[in-house]
């Protein structure tokens, strides 16, 4: 969005493990969207994520923290077991951490298990199955 209206990305990024970055030039950035024509695939994936981080803190604790961790499962390949401590998910979803660690007991074992530095998805359809109740309720 940066890129389209000439003005600086404002954001922080950090990561779950050491990683590689690169930097892109604008104008290559540029070159290469019109190149690939990306620039209704990246318009959509732009508006999708305002629309997530909008839900982010929308709903209860619990409905967060379900949406939260199908997001990195679904981000991360699969994966479903996140070097995550509750501090950190809380500030994800923009709660305190006792909330979190309450939501992460109602949500049980079945779903998910929280160690003191791992978090591990146990139940994806379970959580998918709690965010379509909460949506109909």
């Amino acid at each position: 969005m940066a890129l389209q209206h000439g003005g600086e990305r404002l954001a922080d990024v950090q990561t779950m493990s050491e990683c590689k970055a690169s930097l892109i030039l604008a104008e290559d950035f540029r070159h290469f969207v019109r190149d690939h024509q990306l620039a209704d695939p990246l318009a959509t994936l732009a508006s999708s994520r305002l629309l997530e981080q909008t839900r982010i803190y929308d709903g209860s604790v619990c409905e967060r923290l379900a949406m939260a961790l199908l997001r990195l499962v679904e981000v991360s390949g699969d994966v479903h077991s996140f070097s995550l401590t509750r501090e950190e998910l809380a500030q994800h979803i923009g709660v305190g951490r006792n909330s979190v660690t309450k939501a992460l007991t109602q949500l049980g074992p079945g779903l998910v298990r929280a160690g003191k530095d791992r978090i591990e998805v146990t139940g994806v359809d379970g959580l998918r199955k709690t965010l379509a109740a909460a949506t109909r309720a």
